[in-house]
């Protein structure tokens, strides 16, 4: 069967950043920032303390950048950690050929790599996530395939979504 959509390109590790980066700060993100909202809370309650204890108002700025690293390091540093971690695992047990082929038939898709072949039907897709580069399709079993928005060979991101979105539609 000749398929509607292929999309070919090779996976590095700035596009496997990119794309589980994303997926992971969206994971946690309501509880990361339920999170941020607390530390400037207890923030604004420490100076507040600090202030009306006549202490040095230089705590308040040691105080704040505390907080300030804190906020850094969950929103920026936590997901890039997490992506460069999940990368080595990925590298070590596929080794560095990363080209993927992805074809889009009617109900289906599949993803071939070097050693391997995955289906996934169109009804398990439970989200599309897009990044500047990366179309991040989501199946029910929390597996993300990747595609490289500019890489198709044939047929076009467009099409590739309008047959997910008639077989979900059903």
């Amino acid at each position: 069967m000749k398929p509607i959509a292929e999309n070919r390109y090779t996976l590095t590790r700035k596009l496997f950043c990119e794309g589980m980066g994303y997926v992971v700060r969206r994971s946690y993100g309501q509880t990361a920032n339920r999170g941020l909202i607390a530390l400037m809370i207890a923030l604004a309650a420490l100076a507040a303390a600090t202030l009306l204890l006549k202490l040095s108002p230089g705590l308040v700025f040691i105080e704040a950048f505390f907080v300030l690293a804190a906020a850094v390091w969950i929103k920026v540093y936590l997901p890039r950690g997490k992506a460069r971690a999940a990368w080595k695992q990925l590298t070590r047990k596929y080794g560095d050929r990363m080209e993927r082929t992805t074809c889009f038939y009617f109900d289906r898709l599949t993803v071939q790599t070097a050693d391997r072949e995955t289906r996934v039907k169109y009804s398990e897709i439970d989200e599309i996530l897009t990044t500047g580069n990366l179309l991040i399709l989501v199946a029910s079993d929390r597996t993300g395939i990747m595609v490289k928005r500019d890489a198709y060979v044939t047929g076009s991101e467009e099409d590739a979504l309008s047959a997910i979105s008639r077989v979900r539609e059903m």
